[in-house]
Protein backbone atom coordinates (compact mmCIF):
# COMPACT_ATOMS: atom_id res chain seq x y z
CA UNK A 1 0.00 0.00 0.00
CA UNK A 2 1.35 2.95 -0.59
CA UNK A 3 1.10 6.01 1.65
CA UNK A 4 0.95 10.05 0.90
CA UNK A 5 1.49 12.32 3.49
CA UNK A 6 -0.90 14.81 3.62
CA UNK A 7 0.11 18.36 4.80
CA UNK A 8 -0.22 18.27 8.12
CA UNK A 9 1.82 15.08 8.72
CA UNK A 10 -1.14 12.71 8.40
CA UNK A 11 -1.34 9.68 6.68
CA UNK A 12 -4.21 8.31 4.75
CA UNK A 13 -5.78 4.87 5.95
CA UNK A 14 -7.82 2.64 4.37
CA UNK A 15 -10.86 1.34 6.58
CA UNK A 16 -9.29 -1.85 7.95
CA UNK A 17 -6.50 0.43 9.32
CA UNK A 18 -9.25 2.91 10.50
CA UNK A 19 -11.46 0.03 12.56
CA UNK A 20 -8.18 -1.48 14.16
CA UNK A 21 -6.73 1.68 15.17
CA UNK A 22 -10.38 3.48 15.67
CA UNK A 23 -10.88 0.90 18.32
CA UNK A 24 -7.09 1.37 19.76
CA UNK A 25 -7.56 4.97 19.87
CA UNK A 26 -11.00 5.54 21.89
CA UNK A 27 -9.76 3.36 24.69
CA UNK A 28 -6.55 5.26 24.52
CA UNK A 29 -8.75 8.42 24.50
CA UNK A 30 -11.14 7.92 27.34
CA UNK A 31 -8.00 6.35 29.19
CA UNK A 32 -6.37 10.26 28.98
CA UNK A 33 -9.71 12.01 29.47
CA UNK A 34 -10.55 9.79 32.41
CA UNK A 35 -6.99 10.51 33.90
CA UNK A 36 -7.00 14.38 32.91
CA UNK A 37 -10.62 14.19 34.83
CA UNK A 38 -9.00 12.93 37.48
CA UNK A 39 -6.29 15.22 37.81
CA UNK A 40 -8.32 18.52 37.15
CA UNK A 41 -10.77 17.10 40.60
CA UNK A 42 -7.30 16.42 42.76
CA UNK A 43 -6.22 20.41 41.83
CA UNK A 44 -9.88 21.33 43.21
CA UNK A 45 -10.18 19.40 45.70
CA UNK A 46 -6.79 20.61 46.83
CA UNK A 47 -7.30 23.89 45.99
CA UNK A 48 -10.95 24.80 47.42
CA UNK A 49 -10.06 24.47 51.03
CA UNK A 50 -7.08 26.88 51.00
CA UNK A 51 -9.21 29.30 48.67
CA UNK A 52 -12.02 29.20 51.63
CA UNK A 53 -9.31 29.68 54.22
CA UNK A 54 -8.27 32.62 52.12
CA UNK A 55 -11.02 34.33 51.90
CA UNK A 56 -12.08 33.65 55.71
CA UNK A 57 -8.98 34.77 56.97
CA UNK A 58 -8.77 37.91 54.47
CA UNK A 59 -12.22 38.67 55.89
CA UNK A 60 -11.86 38.47 59.29
CA UNK A 61 -9.13 40.99 59.52
CA UNK A 62 -10.29 44.18 61.50
CA UNK A 63 -9.30 47.52 60.13
CA UNK A 64 -8.99 50.24 62.73
CA UNK A 65 -9.72 53.72 61.40
CA UNK A 66 -8.17 56.32 63.60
Amino acid sequence: MEEKMLGLGLLEMNSSELLLRGGASASSTFETIATKVKNVINFIADYVPKLVKGFLDGYSVTIFNR
